[in-house]
């Protein structure tokens, strides 16, 4: 018996199609790991070009660019150097000395604009996304497993922690960089 979906064809046969679709990155720890794997997918997306915008203007156009695609971002990535910027970014209105935007001596929010903001010590360039329509990452089950080191010689034991992963782009309009101004 055949299980026939919306668009017809078997449930193989559909997931296989959506296989195909799936733009898929993979990764080893030389390669620099589970991170690389979203960031390869996100330097595919498209930029938005901030001119000479302040970052946070930047980071609110790009945000229009993901919402005028279609879909409700949620997440932000930024350089530890951009995050930097944003916490000691000042509002200039009274010449910009000591008048920053957020309290003094504080970290900006770990949410701006809506956005969930997370720190990436790899990624070029900032970016803007709705995480769920982005994409997925398929991450294999842990496994550990311990070594007898030396031949038995000592009582030191070798460990190895493996996993393997995958992340498929599902939407790349779903993710816009934020470029250099």
């Amino acid at each position: 018996m055949r299980v026939l979906g919306p668009r017809g064809g078997s449930r193989r046969e559909k997931v296989r199609r959506a296989e195909n679709e799936l733009l898929l990155y993979r990764a080893t720890p030389t390669d620099g790991g589970l991170d690389k794997l979203v960031l390869d997918a996100v330097a595919a997306s498209g930029f938005q070009a901030p001119g000479t915008d302040p970052l946070l203007v930047s980071i609110r156009k790009a945000m229009t660019t993901v919402q005028s695609a279609g879909y409700e971002p949620d997440t932000l990535i930024l350089t530890p150097s951009n995050a930097e910027t944003l916490d000691t970014l000042v509002s200039g209105v009274s010449g910009g000395v000591n008048d920053y935007v957020f309290a003094p001596a504080q970290l900006a929010p770990r949410t701006i604009f809506g956005l969930r903001v997370r720190i990436s010590k790899t990624i070029q360039a900032p970016a803007v996304a709705d995480a769920g329509a982005f994409g997925k990452l398929y991450a294999s089950p842990v496994s550990l497993e311990r070594f007898e080191a030396d031949s038995g010689t000592t009582n030191r034991s070798n460990v190895r922690l493996e996993l393997n992963a995958a992340f498929g782009v599902e939407r790349q309009a779903a993710a816009v960089r934020i470029a250099a101004s």
